[in-house]
């Protein structure tokens, strides 16, 4: 059993749909916000210190928990890092 020429036509322009989508969104520039990247650095720079000076994975012996709890604390500091530059940035564009 072949494939129908409905089902090839189909095929056919699903194929050009996706090729012509995907020139579309290359050729669109994308906007890095560089606020939102220095809060990501520093927020996953203190999470990685605050990780190491805590000293959590001398306590744990499953790395599978390890590595769960190293996703929770990074998390949580750049969480708190997003906080903060939200607050201060509003803060600053009311005065």
């Amino acid at each position: 059993m072949g494939i129908s020429k409905e089902e090839k036509e189909r095929r056919y322009y699903n194929k050009k749909l996706i090729k012509e989508g995907l020139k579309d969104e290359i050729k669109k520039p994308h906007k890095i916000d560089l606020k939102e990247l220095i809060s990501n650095i520093i927020g996953l720079f203190l999470g990685m210190v605050i990780y190491d000076i805590t000293g959590i994975d001398g306590f744990i012996n499953n790395n599978f928990v390890r590595s769960i709890l190293k996703i929770a604390v990074l998390v949580a500091v750049l969480m708190i890092v997003k906080f903060f530059t939200n607050t201060l940035t509003q803060k600053l564009s009311d005065k």
